[in-house]
């Protein structure tokens, strides 16, 4: 977004642009006049009112005029306009008038959020795609966007007696088309994102637990299986503990499935940042485990169990039905998770303190 100040005198030339006369301001001082020519020699002031063309040329057009406010289409007129991506680069420009009247604040408060939804769409649309078809309706479907966005942001801001609450309305309203539009492609897209590593992430930890669990069985009774120069391949600890990847194949599927089930329904600017904490798919994937890890050490070690009817989370070292599960659990607590170690983690430093 582009905000600029815009002088008293410029007022009076937007009164008279409307009343049908071309370039016939009211007279201005000195001092606003050096106001007029600093403003049309600085581009980051805006446009000048009343100097269409000029300021056409510095990439500002379709001017409307409010109380408070000069509001513009602005575009870098250094881009190049034949790009196609260009079309992302279109901002709205909110140029605010100098005088003594207080603004309403609900004017501010729309300002606000047409400056959080353009950015919002901009995230949405502006993807990396090698589709061309893709990158083809990402463009048109922005464009439409921006259209209705800059017409509601001329209603509620752009005239004399500026329509805020219907603008307002407009805006709830063009949020949620764009939910309806996007939010299954969206979240599809992401829970494949996610789904594709956790999946192999699942296989590699099962395929593994296996390696732990029969091989060893194998060497004992086959001479082929039992070539000694691979022993360290098998350490009797990790043997021990081989039930923790299939816990940690159990979080990779819990993972997933706690996204479907915390965001059931996408709101207009979950299309833009899907995840609050910004964490990558596969980073997630990661982070859950390594804090799935630590929570089965602190069972198996004896430091917490957890024990509901015939359920012993301890258990889990004998029976891999238990340690599936207790992974999944893990996964779909993700978002506890942190909070959950963490604590236990200070309980036992206070211990060691104590």
């Amino acid at each position: 977004m582009k905000i600029s100040s815009t002088a008293g005198a410029k007022k009076a030339d937007k009164e008279n642009k409307k009343n049908g006369k071309k370039k016939a301001p009211a007279r201005k001082t000195a001092a606003a006049k050096a106001d007029a020519k600093s403003a049309a020699q600085t581009e980051a002031t805006g446009p000048v009112v009343g100097d269409d063309d000029d300021a056409a040329s510095r990439g500002y057009t379709d001017f409307s005029y409010g109380k408070f406010w000069e509001i513009s289409r602005y575009l870098d007129p250094d881009l190049d306009p034949k790009d196609p991506d260009t079309i992302f680069s279109q901002d709205i420009h909110f140029g605010v008038y100098d005088i003594a009247d207080p603004m309403p604040p609900e004017q501010q408060k729309l300002k606000n959020r047409i400056e959080t939804t353009l950015s919002a769409l901009k995230l949405i649309y502006n993807v990396e795609t090698t589709d061309p078809k893709r990158q083809a309706r990402n463009r048109a479907s922005f464009d439409e966007a921006f259209d209705k966005l800059f017409a509601l942001t001329s209603l509620g801001l752009g005239q004399e007696h500026s329509k805020t609450e219907i603008a307002d309305a407009a805006l709830t309203s063009l949020q949620a088309e764009i939910v309806d539009r996007e939010g299954g492609r969206v979240k599809n897209e992401y829970l494949e994102k996610l789904g594709i590593p956790a999946l192999l992430a699942a296989l590699v930890f099962s395929l593994i637990f296996l390696a732990y669990q029969y091989i060893p069985q194998c060497a004992a009774h086959f001479s082929f299986c039992g070539d000694t120069k691979y022993d360290f391949l098998f350490p009797e600890e990790l043997h021990k503990f081989r039930h923790i990847f299939l816990v940690l194949a159990g979080c990779m599927g819990g993972t997933w499935a706690s996204f479907a089930i915390r965001k059931v329904a996408l709101t207009f600017y979950d299309l833009a940042i899907i995840e609050q904490d910004r964490i990558a798919p596969y980073m997630r994937l990661i982070f859950t485990g390594v804090l799935t890890t630590i929570l089965t050490l602190i069972v198996t070690t004896g430091l917490v169990d957890i024990v509901i009817g015939g359920f012993k989370a301890s258990s889990l070292l004998t029976s891999g039905a238990v340690a599936v599960l207790v992974g999944a659990f893990a996964g779909l607590s993700e978002q506890a998770l942190p909070a959950a170690i963490a604590q236990r983690a200070k309980g036992f430093l206070d211990a060691v303190n104590a």
